[in-house]
């Protein structure tokens, strides 16, 4: 599982490779069903984005079978993660970057990965993503990846400008009062998240388990 981490958002080239930090290796290429676990358990124990140390502890009760792991041991290993999640030191980490990160990381589909990112960040649950949430989405989920890798997030004027190409490729007009990218539709949906992932990396942005494709 390598991760690339140079990004050029003009070039698409793939400059380096990345590993990812030894102490996160347990939380990666997790299957599907662990993922939406994950996502469910983050809804019934959060109260909101920010979650604790005792909070994500919690949520990830449901891996302790799918590790074959106690769950003693188990909370060692998300102390760690939560420590190097936590960057800002401030006891709590954002519990959308730590799923979509995960989810990123895992075995999932290459369409099942983008389908789980915009059901994070499809905020208020209108099937439609602004190029606001577009460009949180990518920000929080790069962001997440640094952390677990070591390497720089791109800047977030970088990030911005890649959400607003992947509007015009979509041909949807970014500057419309209600922007968005409708799917009422899935297959719809699925089909215009691909088109994203084309613009954002010259090729699907998540092809394999943990891998991560530069700009």
């Amino acid at each position: 599982m390598i991760l690339s981490p140079r990004f050029n958002v003009f070039t698409g080239q793939m400059v380096g490779k990345a590993k990812w930090d030894p102490r996160a290796r347990i939380f990666m290429n997790l299957p599907p069903g662990a993922i939406n676990a994950l996502w469910e358990s983050f809804n019934d124990v959060a109260d909101g984005f920010g979650i604790s140390l005792c909070e994500m502890q919690l949520i990830c009760q449901e891996l302790t079978t799918e590790l074959e792991i106690s769950r003693s041991a188990l909370n060692k290993h998300v102390q760690t993660l939560f420590n190097q999640i936590d960057s800002d030191e401030n006891a709590l980490v954002d519990g959308i970057e730590f799923l979509s990160t995960l989810a990123m990381a895992s075995g999932m589909s290459f369409r099942d990965k983008l389908e789980f990112a915009f059901t994070c960040f499809d905020f208020d649950g209108a099937g439609q993503l602004s190029v606001d949430e577009i460009t949180l989405a990518f920000r929080c989920t790069l962001m997440g990846l640094s952390k677990l890798t070591g390497e720089t997030c791109p800047c977030e004027d970088e990030v911005e400008l890649v959400a607003m190409r992947a509007f015009s490729f979509a041909k949807i007009d970014p500057n419309k009062n209600s922007p968005s990218i409708k799917s009422s539709v899935q297959e719809a949906k699925l089909r215009t998240l691909v088109n994203l992932g084309l613009v954002l990396f010259r090729r699907p942005i998540f092809v394999g388990p943990g891998c991560f494709l530069s700009l």
